[in-house]
């Protein structure tokens, strides 16, 4: 496996299910997976992102990992980087879309950049500016 992408949910399901879609509309020249981490939400939100990507769970795209409490964010990141053994992880916020080419350049660009240990992507707010933060 060439990319393991983690997201964690927590009662976010119409923008987790957003960000999902904006990676797997995307053909990629990779294999990669998904880690749904879901930190104990008590509002059916992975429930109901189980029973939408049904399919893709069956051929192994998505992984879900349900913790039983929350305990973070950062601890739902390492529960999952625990399970990868991907080349490369991406820690994916749940309300971010991916857009174009961003991941196939991303990999891309850590292919052939042995010397960086580390990438992140330029983040556009909806209204077009650049997130300086």
């Amino acid at each position: 496996m060439d990319l393991s992408i983690i997201i964690v949910n927590y009662e976010t399901y119409d923008l987790t299910k957003q960000t999902i879609e904006s990676v797997i509309k995307h053909k990629q020249p990779f294999e990669y997976d998904i880690f749904l981490v879901d930190n104990a939400s008590k509002d059916r939100s992975i429930e109901r992102l189980q029973e939408y990507f049904q399919k893709e769970s069956e051929s192994g795209l998505i992984k879900f990992i349900l913790n039983n409490e929350n305990n973070g964010f950062a601890y739902a990141n390492n529960v999952a980087l625990k399970k990868t053994t991907s080349k490369y992880v991406l820690l994916l916020n749940s309300d971010t879309m991916v857009k174009g080419n961003c991941l196939k350049d991303s990999v891309n660009y850590m292919n052939t950049h042995e010397d960086v240990g580390a990438l992140g992507c330029k983040v556009v707010l909806p209204n077009g500016k650049l997130d300086k933060a």
